[in-house]
């Protein structure tokens, strides 16, 4: 049995697209993205996906160094906000292109 995912679907599947949308935007494939962050391009697609399990549709679960290692080489911030009252928001911030 697998605990209650702490991050909802609907936030992981958000913050996958804006992984994704960021990787497009800066003119990234997924394989050079996938090989830079030291993960499978399969694992990439689930993170962009917002799953870590497609079979079972399981919310995104990476290690936190997956995505602040994502983080860095998409020029952006990890906020991981505790506070919530409906669970743990994670968010990717872009950094503004100057």
């Amino acid at each position: 049995m697998f605990p209650k995912p702490v991050v909802s679907p609907v936030d992981a599947v958000a913050l996958g697209r804006t992984f994704r949308d960021r990787r497009e935007q800066l003119g990234r494939a997924q394989d050079e993205l996938a090989i830079a962050v030291g993960i499978s391009r399969v694992a990439l697609q689930n993170i962009e996906a917002g799953l870590s399990d497609r079979a079972h549709q399981r919310p995104l679960n990476p290690r936190l160094t997956t995505l602040v290692a994502l983080c860095r080489e998409l020029d952006g911030r990890l906020i991981i906000d505790l506070a919530q009252p409906h669970g743990v928001v994670v968010e990717f911030d872009p950094v503004a292109d100057e």
